[in-house]
Order: C-alpha cells, then sequence, then structure tokens
C-alpha cells in the first residue's frame, strides 16, 4: 500500500507525505514461519503459496511448495519457534 497525505491551506498545497516520510514511524513488519518438514522452521516468504485455509480452532494453515515438494503448515507469526 502507497500512503501519500497532503495538506490544503485555501486550495493551496502546505505539505505532501509519501512512504518514505512516514517508513521511520511505522511498525516493521512481522515474521512469518511455516513448517516444512525435514528443513524445519522456515520463513513464509521464501515459500511458494498453494492455498490457505482455517482449522478446526481458527488457526490459519497454508498448504505450499518448499524446494519441489508439497507441505502444509499452520503459519506462526512472530520471532522463530
Amino acid at each position: 500500500m502507497n500512503w501519500k497525505l497532503n495538506m490544503y491551506d485555501n486550495g493551496e498545497n502546505i505539505s505532501y507525505v509519501n512512504d518514505e516520510d512516514i517508513e521511520p514511524y511505522s511498525a516493521p513488519k512481522p515474521e512469518g514461519w511455516v513448517l516444512a518438514g525435514e528443513h524445519g522452521w522456515i520463513k513464509y516468504d521464501n515459500v511458494e503459496f498453494l492455498d490457505i485455509s482455517e482449522d478446526l480452532l481458527g488457526n490459519d494453515t497454508i498448504t505450499f511448495k518448499y524446494k519441489g515438494r508439497p507441505y502444509e503448515s499452520n503459519i506462526v507469526i512472530g520471532s522463530k519457534p
């Protein structure tokens, strides 16, 4: 998402702010982890997404490919489990 903020006074643009200006004040994106069998816990960003669903407890379960093999795992957000 791109953020742009313009402030006007009597129709005159008096201020402009964009993503680069806001970045120091925003929280970093938390890391997501999935369990890929013998490979252990890997970052969610490093897998090929196939499908996502919910288990009976409402946890997100992802089906993904990693190194050419399909896996299924819950997604853990935060530090590496």
